[in-house]
């Protein structure tokens, strides 16, 4: 099944876990030297915003700020960037989506929309209503040069969109699909669509589609125009089979990336599942409902409660191991590695990556060789580079 509207004329791209080796010459021949690692040598863990331990909602420099459980992350360039800034879009339990400029001058965190009340109510800044957003995901307006947000409620069953760059006055809040509270599992047009607790999204900013990891339905959903389709997964029927589209089962999904390819990648509870953009579905790491934390093979490696995930452009893949309290990496050759974190211990401590721990790490995003980690239980916001 393939899930690209009008694009047969497009040639599939290699996936991105697939290493091609060339044959070699004559038995006696010399061996090729070994290829030269693109990974990025991550060292240090440090805290860029909210304070440890301290739940909240106030705005204000990173240190001084504070969240309730901040669960999702989406990274951009802010507008006007010249240099390493970055433009995070965090959204958690303060019932309102917010925003932090990493690298500015104090790292200022602010409230792009909502008024920490709790509701699903579309707006301006001074009228819309946010309910516990999860995942959230940068879009952007060719037209207008602007990076926004889209971002999903699993309690109320919608997908929700910021309609400007966080900091311009006329930003909205505006529902893309599905009904406040009118949980379900249909298709159709954005408005008869039902979704039941939306966890992932990642939007192709090429294309203009939104994909959703639409968790207690296990399928995975794709918003185009004014349309959702699902494109991998049976709505009600939870698994763990690989297949092309309804044949394909998922028990959890919950984070979604999109590599250059277009290929998207989801996390299910202990394994990382690839979608090709024919709509092919496969376990690519990990194994199904079997938790632990070894590194190794990727099929041999083992994880626990996995959140988050975000892809380089080198195609590395990191995941937030939020039940190891630890952050993982995929390799394109299909090695599993922790770059930071101490699976099983439970911590605040920034630092060296070898001592430097978590506590329930759920949020992932990936931008300029740094990592933005939601430390969900530290009510804090990670930088890994």
């Amino acid at each position: 099944m393939n899930f690209r509207m009008k694009r047969g004329e497009r040639l599939l791209a290699c996936a991105a876990l697939t290493l091609t080796l060339a044959a070699c010459g004559g038995g006696t021949s010399t061996p090729p030297p070994p290829p030269v690692s693109n990974a990025i040598a991550f060292s240090t863990v440090e805290t860029v915003a909210g304070q440890t331990g301290v739940r909240g909602s106030k705005d204000g420099n990173g240190g001084d700020a504070t969240f309730n459980y901040p669960v999702g992350l989406a990274a951009t360039k802010p507008i006007g960037s010249t240099g390493n800034e970055v433009l995070l879009y965090i959204a958690g339990l303060t019932e309102n989506i917010r925003y932090a400029q990493v690298g500015y001058a104090g790292n200022p965190v602010g409230t792009a929309i909502g008024k920490g009340s709790s509701g699903s109510v579309d707006g301006d800044a001074s009228t819309a209503l946010v309910r516990a957003p999860q995942g959230i995901a940068v879009g952007y307006d060719s037209a207008a040069y602007e990076a926004y947000a889209y971002w999903t409620e699993d309690d109320s069953c919608v997908v929700r969109k910021l309609t400007a760059y966080p900091l311009n006055g006329n930003r909205k809040a505006v529902t893309v699909a599905g009904k406040a509270y009118a949980c379900g599992a249909a298709d159709g047009t954005a408005a008869n669509a039902r979704f039941n607790r939306p966890r992932g999204i990642v939007a192709n900013t090429r294309t203009g589609e939104v994909f959703v990891a639409d968790g207690s339905n296990y399928t995975i959903r794709r918003i185009y125009g004014d349309l959702v389709s699902t494109i991998a997964g049976v709505a009600g029927q939870s698994g763990s089979a690989d297949g092309s589209g309804a044949t394909a089962r998922f028990a959890s999904p919950t984070g979604l990336a999109m590599d250059r390819q277009e290929n998207l990648y989801v996390t299910d509870y202990t394994t990382i599942r690839r979608i090709t953009p024919a709509g092919d579905v496969t376990t690519i790491a990990g194994k199904a409902g079997t938790t632990g934390s070894a590194d190794g093979a990727a099929l041999d490696a083992r994880f626990n409660r996995l959140g988050g995930i975000a892809v380089d452009e080198n195609g590395y893949i990191y995941v937030a191991d939020t039940g190891n309290n630890s952050i993982r990496q995929l390799s394109p050759d299909g090695t599993v590695s922790t770059i930071a974190g101490l699976a099983g211990v439970k911590g605040a401590a920034d630092g060296k990556t070898n001592v430097a721990t978590f506590n329930q790490p759920a949020g992932l995003a990936y931008y300029n060789k740094q990592l933005f980690v939601a430390d969900t239980d530290n009510q804090t916001i990670r930088r890994i580079r």
